[in-house]
């Protein structure tokens, strides 16, 4: 199956296609063990179709999360507010990481 033809499909049909295909990846390196695999190339064309899946399900999350952050900013901007987040201002200090916070940490150091 082609990557176009992956990207329109839902997100619970590429996970049911990768199960499929890992099943089937699964049951070649059995046959290939017990010496009863008959098309080894099928290895390459399983591992390659696998990788496909994945790389359309990243896409398609990190298509969500960039549509999430438009979300909240186009948002936060016609609330007319002058960041969205703390996150996204060039001034925002990056949180404290817990060993700054626990006194005990500089005696173990």
């Amino acid at each position: 199956m082609k990557a176009q033809e992956m990207r329109a499909m839902s997100v619970a049909e590429l996970d049911r296609h990768l199960l499929d295909l890992l099943k089937e990846q699964f049951t070649l390196r059995m046959q290939k063990g017990s010496g009863q695999l008959a098309r080894p190339s099928r290895f390459k064309v399983i591992g390659r179709e696998i990788a496909r899946v994945k790389t359309v399900k990243a896409e398609l999350a990190r298509s969500a999360s960039l549509t999430g952050r438009l979300a909240v900013l186009s948002k936060a901007a016609a609330d007319g507010s002058a960041s969205a987040s703390p996150a996204t201002s060039p001034t925002a200090t990056p949180p404290a990481s817990p060993a700054m916070n626990d006194p005990a940490a500089s005696d173990r150091a």
